[in-house]
Formats: structure tokens, sequence, C-alpha cells
């Protein structure tokens, strides 16, 4: 019995130097906000994040995330 679908897709992200990258990347810009006075809401920072990494990934070209994440998650799926 082969691996399931979803597990596939969690090695192959896990497996990636682009899109492991791609999450410290955005995670250390998260954290240099931190250092500054706060000038948004941690759920605008969150959505701005979300963002960064949506654009970044698609810049690499993951079919995974062309195909069934086309566009970055709303606020309200952020929040």
């Amino acid at each position: 019995m082969g691996i399931s679908p979803s597990k596939q897709v969690s090695e192959n992200f896990r497996n990636s130097a682009d899109f492991n990258s791609a999450c410290d990347s955005v995670y250390e810009d998260c954290l240099d906000l931190t250092h500054h006075p706060l000038s948004s809401s941690v759920s605008d920072e969150l959505s701005s994040a979300s963002d960064r990494l949506h654009q970044y990934l698609v810049s690499l070209h993951f079919p995974l995330i062309e195909k069934w994440v086309p566009t970055p998650p709303t606020l309200s799926q952020v929040d």
C-alpha cells in the first residue's frame, strides 16, 4: 500500500529547500516587525505574511500552489 496523497504533499514541502527558505524568509520578516513599534494589528501582519509567502511560492512555480491555492488567503481565512 502506498503513501497517502496528503502525506506525499507534506513530504514534498518538507523536503523542499525552496519551500523551507520561503517560510524562513517570511518568518524572519515577521520577527523583524516585532522589534518595531506596532503600526498595524497582528491580524494585518499575519495577512501580510501570508500574502508574502504566497507570492514567494507562486514565483517559484510550485505546481501544487498554482493549482490549489491560486490566490492568497483572505484576511478572514488568516484570522
